[in-house]
């Protein structure tokens, strides 16, 4: 765990002295791999199309770029089609 405090006294210098414990947890998570094509496929446009005008998609799988950025982004452009 040296190395992980280590890591973050470039942020916090002083981060050592408020530190009591650090558990370090690998976890994953899925995501997209897009494919050649993927991004502007019939598929994706068709993903993007709301259902009956009731139900709006937002999330990052729509661009194929998942980060939270791009997650926002999905939302607010969900929110703008809701309002027209």
């Amino acid at each position: 765990l040296k190395k992980q405090l280590d890591d973050l006294k470039n942020a916090h210098p002083e981060i050592e002295s408020f530190v009591e414990e650090m558990e370090i947890f690998r976890l994953g998570h899925g995501m997209v791999s897009p494919v050649r094509g993927f991004v502007t496929s019939r598929e994706m446009q068709d993903a993007r199309k709301p259902i009956d005008n009731k139900i709006f998609f937002a999330h990052t799988d729509l661009s194929g770029i998942s980060v939270f950025e791009e997650g926002f982004y999905q939302g607010i452009n969900a929110v703008n089609k809701m309002l027209g």
